[in-house]
């Protein structure tokens, strides 16, 4: 999905890491469609095993509200809470389309 500059969100991270963060952020990406199947067919365990990694992970690359938007996964589908998992999903999605690092 392609976004305009006004679209995009934009985060500053370390350059330090420049040469982990972009293929960090394409496999996240790539965790959207197993998420997105394993929603589909109600496997809330797989649902939160990717929360939890995406909650473990996000910070040491730089990337805060992955690690957010994973815990609030995990929390969602320990609940049970289909609706929400879709809705954080929805979110992950749109963060990972739109975001744009810098680094600095």
């Amino acid at each position: 999905m392609e976004t305009s500059a006004a679209e995009r969100l934009v985060v500053l991270v370390d350059i330090d890491l420049s040469e982990i963060v972009p293929p960090y952020i394409a496999s996240r990406r790539g965790d959207l469609a197993a998420l997105e199947i394993a929603l589909r067919a109600g496997d809330l365990a797989q649902a939160r095993e990717l929360g939890h990694q995406l909650k473990g992970s996000g910070t040491s690359f730089g990337l805060e509200d992955v690690t957010r938007m994973g815990a609030a996964l995990e929390s969602a589908a320990k609940r049970s809470d289909l609706e929400s998992a879709r809705a954080i999903t929805h979110s992950l999605s749109a963060y990972l389309g739109s975001v744009e690092v810098v680094f600095r």
